[in-house]
C-alpha cells in the first residue's frame, strides 16, 4: 500500500496522513475517533492531483464518499441516491489473461446497473 499511495500523493505527503492516521488511532483510543481520515486525506489528494493534470475544466470533484459493506451494492446505490448519469469505475483486470479480464466488482456493476458503466484500465 506504502508504495501505491505515494506515487499518486508523494512520498512526503504520505508520511504526513500516516503519521496523522496514528495520530487518530491515538484519539480513538482516547474516544475522540474520527472515521476513515486517512482514506479521505488519500482520495481528496489523488483527486486534485488528478483534476490538476487534466486540462479541461470539466474535471469536478463533488464528494467523496467511504462505505463498508458490499462494494457493488454501495456503487449502485450510491449511483440511485445520487441520480447519477454514469458510474466511473478503475480496474486492474486481475486474472488469468489480465489484459482481456476488467475486476470483478467492476464485472458485477457491469451486470446489475441500469446506468451507463465506464471501467476504465488502470496502470499495474
Amino acid at each position: 500500500m506504502d508504495s501505491i499511495a505515494s506515487l499518486y500523493i508523494g512520498q512526503d505527503e504520505w508520511k504526513k496522513i500516516k503519521q496523522h492516521t496514528l495520530d487518530d488511532a491515538r484519539q480513538a483510543l482516547i474516544g475522540k475517533k474520527r472515521e476513515n481520515v486517512a482514506i479521505q486525506e488519500i482520495l481528496t489528494r489523488f483527486s486534485e492531483t488528478a483534476s490538476a493534470e487534466v486540462e479541461s475544466p470539466a474535471t469536478i470533484t463533488d464528494e467523496i464518499i467511504i462505505k463498508k459493506g458490499n462494494p457493488e451494492d454501495n456503487i449502485l446505490q450510491q449511483a440511485e441516491e445520487r441520480n447519477c448519469d454514469v458510474i466511473v469505475m478503475g480496474s486492474h483486470g486481475h486474472g488469468v489473461i489480465a489484459e482481456a479480464v476488467i475486476g470483478s466488482i467492476a464485472r458485477k456493476v457491469l451486470r446489475r446497473s441500469k446506468k451507463p458503466v465506464l471501467v476504465v484500465r488502470l496502470p499495474e
